[in-house]
């Protein structure tokens, strides 16, 4: 058993020591709030047949709606794809869909990285099917997805 009044003064001791020599613990730095990273990702059809390209296009901004330049990683149907987004924090890609995986609905995880900034995860669905119901939107390109 400890005995309080032995523990008193070296735990004192150990407080001036931090104190004079500036003793700081080592996850200090880890603790630190960082800012956070705003992400805005659309695909450019509503659904996709197997074999199709999704473009997917996006910008990375901070709080104060300021662009950020950020590495960016696609993960769809066991494939893993990275880019870069512009200086303007704009990003235009395309990521292939499997043409033998069945139809169904599926997840897009993309993960945002910037220094400074933490991580950003963000997951989307996207729908597989080679023969769309009658209520499914019309598959036109829209004219935003051609240029950044």
């Amino acid at each position: 058993m400890v005995n309080m009044r032995e523990f008193i003064p070296i735990f004192a001791l150990l407080l001036i020591v931090s104190e004079v020599f500036s003793i700081s613990p080592v996850f200090a730095e880890e603790n630190v709030l960082k800012p956070t990273i705003i992400l805005s990702v659309k695909t450019d059809q509503g659904y996709y047949s197997p074999g199709d390209l999704i473009r997917v296009r996006g910008t990375i901004t901070n709080s104060e709606n300021e662009p950020i330049n950020a590495t960016l990683q696609f993960s769809f149907q066991e494939m893993n794809k990275t880019i870069s987004s512009g200086l303007k924090g704009k990003f235009l890609t395309t990521v292939p869909s499997s043409p033998t995986m069945p139809e169904n609905l599926y997840k897009m995880d993309i993960v945002a990285r910037s220094l400074g900034y933490l991580d950003k995860y963000l997951t989307i669905p996207v729908v597989i099917m080679s023969e769309p119901s009658s209520l499914a939107p019309e598959r036109v390109i829209p004219d935003d997805f051609l240029h950044l």
